[in-house]
């Protein structure tokens, strides 16, 4: 016997709040090591590749062992990213035309191939990626400028402008005083679109450094970016 319609309507009405409220859960997280991993490439504009190598390893220190990174990282993205999908799937309309859902794709889809070579594809090239620093974006944007600046830079812009966006809604809907405490759409948007630039302009930093990888070494990084159809 099938379920009359306004029971199934309720239960995806409820469905839909659960995964409304899991979708707000985990961007504290996510915005906190968004915070830790970008503050080494933003020091790179006034200490270069040897700086931002050195805040990387602090940072690591925060959210980079076998017991944090999945309960401060990947656990609140993989948990984000799947409420988020399936919560639009159960909406059955398309995505709203704003910059929170502009932005959502795009970072989904760079950050993709980011994580295979910098956490996943180190292991297949026999490097361990804690012992990985600066030198390996720097190669990457020596040896293929325009598309790792692109991936690197595209990445940061649409990050960075979706959490403002979202940190702006989760303030309104949750802190007190609620929409008064939020700046406003032009204000966030320049706050997110200066520490972007700032922080691209330290990534764009690094094509212009010597580089100091000889032999094996740039092999080894040259054969873990050609794991990436992007960069073959």
């Amino acid at each position: 016997m099938s379920e009359p319609p306004s029971t199934l309507r309720s239960l995806r009405l409820k469905t839909i709040q659960a995964l409304t409220k899991l979708q707000h859960i985990s961007p504290p997280f996510i915005n906190a090591f968004l915070l830790v991993h970008l503050s080494a490439p933003l020091v790179a504009n006034v200490g270069g590749s040897h700086l931002s190598s050195q805040v990387m390893l602090l940072g690591r220190e925060y959210y980079q062992s076998a017991a944090t990174e999945p309960l401060l990282v990947f656990g609140p993205l993989a948990l984000h990213v799947s409420a988020s999908l399936l919560k639009r799937v159960l909406l059955f309309r398309p995505p709203p035309i704003n910059l929170l859902s502009l932005t959502a794709y795009p970072a989904l889809f760079l950050l993709a191939p980011h994580v295979f070579l910098h956490r996943l594809g180190t292991a297949n090239v026999g490097l361990d990626a804690s012992d990985v620093d600066y030198e390996l974006p720097k190669f990457a944007l020596q040896k293929w400028p325009l598309r790792s600046a692109v991936l690197y830079g595209g990445l940061v812009v649409a990050a960075l402008l979706h959490a403002g966006e979202g940190i702006a809604l989760l303030v309104a809907r949750y802190a007190p005083g609620g929409p008064s405490r939020a700046l406003t759409r032009t204000k966030r948007r320049i706050v997110a679109g200066s520490i972007a630039a700032a922080v691209g302009a330290g990534i764009l930093s690094l094509a212009f450094e010597p580089s100091w990888l000889f032999g094996p070494r740039e092999a080894t990084y040259t054969a873990l970016f050609e794991q990436s159809p992007l960069y073959r």
